[in-house]
């Protein structure tokens, strides 16, 4: 995730869970951002590119 993101990441998680209800706030929690998104890869059912995809699409949505 790039910096815009980070820094971003608390109105994101919110859209995340909006979006997805089966995420809780322990999925969106993490101080290692691999493990972050590895972690919502797998309850998404996603790859890598499709979440990257999502949340900047998100994001681009809160702008």
């Amino acid at each position: 995730m790039n910096q815009v993101i980070i820094n971003n990441w608390a109105k994101l998680k919110i859209m995340l869970k909006h979006q997805f209800t089966q995420l809780t706030d322990d999925d969106l929690s993490s101080n290692n951002e691999q493990h972050l998104l590895a972690r919502l890869q797998e309850k998404l059912g996603v790859t890598e590119n499709q979440l990257q995809s999502i949340i900047y699409r998100l994001h681009a949505k809160s702008l």
